[in-house]
């Protein structure tokens, strides 16, 4: 049975493959690539890694969301407030959250 693991580009540039499926707490590094290419070399050096991955027991999944993007804070431009009545934005707002909410999709 293989175990989880995903790869995505260090904050020090560097591919590097993860434990898991990106659901972690805490970041456990199996393996470290050479630094970011862009184009064909990116994709190469990728599926080295993947196969690599592979031979050692793990399966390269792809974790459910951005694990990097940072959470972006929803607040209403001076533009929206004269433009839009309070509880549009309200409205607008909770079907955001909805959206969020686990199982939404």
């Amino acid at each position: 049975m293989t175990e989880p693991a995903y790869i995505t580009i260090g904050d020090d540039g560097y591919l590097t493959l993860y434990w898991g499926d990106g659901a972690e707490m805490q970041k456990i590094i199996l393996a470290r690539g050479p630094r970011a290419r862009s184009g064909p070399g990116l994709i190469a050096d990728i599926e080295a890694l993947r196969w690599w991955a592979w031979e050692q027991g793990y399966e390269v999944v792809t974790p459910a969301y951005d694990l990097e993007a940072p959470p972006i804070a929803l607040e209403p431009t001076q533009a929206d407030l004269e433009r839009l009545d309070p509880g549009e934005i309200e409205a607008l707002l909770d079907d955001l959250d909805e959206l969020d909410a686990p199982g939404a999709w």
